[in-house]
C-alpha cells in the first residue's frame, strides 16, 4: 500500500471551512472515501495553524464568516 503525505498551506485549509474557489476540490480530496482509497494523510505545520487563525479574524472582521462561526475554530 502507498501513502501520499499532502503538505496544507493556508489557502488549502481555508477552503475547507469558508467557501471559495477551489473549495469543492479540497473537500473531494479530503473526504473519507478519497483519503482511504488513495492511502491520502494530510499535514499542516505551524505557520500555517497561525495564518489560518489570522485570516479567519480578518474573515470575520470583513463579514465574510459570522462570529459564531469564527469562535468555533478557536474553543479548546
Amino acid at each position: 500500500m502507498i501513502i501520499r503525505m499532502l503538505f496544507f498551506d493556508t489557502s488549502v485549509l481555508l477552503k475547507m471551512f469558508v467557501k471559495e474557489d477551489g473549495s469543492n476540490n479540497v473537500m473531494w480530496l479530503t473526504s473519507p472515501d478519497t483519503k482511504i482509497l488513495n492511502g491520502l494523510r494530510f499535514y499542516i505545520n505551524d505557520q500555517v495553524c497561525y495564518e489560518f487563525k489570522k485570516k479567519i479574524h480578518q474573515f470575520e472582521k470583513n463579514g465574510k464568516i459570522s462570529t459564531k462561526r469564527a469562535e468555533r475554530f478557536f474553543k479548546s
